[in-house]
């Protein structure tokens, strides 16, 4: 078994205060949506984040199972101005034929990018520089929050949801969190 890089990996009491909650932030107009799913299938989230006031604000939508997923991220993205959609390692990748049947672009996510996702997430909480309106579904996820080394990359340790844990919202957010911070980057140069 791979070792826990730390035992608990957000101070929960950092993250339910001011500046990172604030339960009055209007959700953005413009967003990156990032679908997760356990390993057992029997939760999944979309974790949303887009810039308000310029900080990154996060929120997410849970539910149980997998059938819900896909319309919501239809009536999403007829509602709001999406960037992008995508799909975490794993148990997500099983919605592909649902989502392009439904006409939804998106991307795959890797396991290095979805390592930069942890670790990024885990820095923004540390400058505070993210927001979120108080989930109780997102605060769960992120009071058991552990981490683990694969290769070179930190990663949310996915085996404690095992037990019962649902660390979906905590991934998606996270994820999420990661691909809005993209959307801003500067083309690269071609020589």
């Amino acid at each position: 078994p791979v070792p826990l890089v730390d035992p608990t990996k957000i101070d929960v009491r950092r993250w339910a205060s001011a500046p990172l909650l604030d339960r009055n932030v209007e959700p953005p107009s413009r967003a990156a949506l990032v679908v997760d799913v356990t390993s057992d299938r029997r939760w999944a989230s979309i974790g949303v984040a887009g810039e308000v006031d310029g900080k990154t604000v996060v929120l997410c939508h849970t539910g149980k199972g997998m059938e819900w997923i896909v319309p919501k991220v239809v009536e999403l993205t007829q509602a709001r101005d999406i960037a992008q959609v995508a799909l975490t390692t794993g148990q997500a990748k099983a919605l592909q034929p649902e989502l392009v049947t439904a006409g939804v672009d998106f991307v795959k996510l890797s396991a290095p990018e979805m390592g930069a996702a942890c670790a990024a997430f885990q820095e923004a909480i540390n400058a505070a520089t993210v927001v979120h309106v108080g989930q109780p579904e997102l605060d769960a996820a992120v009071a058991r929050a552990r981490t683990r080394f694969t290769g070179q990359s930190e990663q949310w340790d996915r085996d404690r949801e095992l037990g019962g844990h649902n660390d979906s919202p905590l991934v998606a957010v996270s994820g999420a969190f990661y691909q809005w911070g993209l959307q801003d980057a500067p083309m690269p140069a071609i020589y």
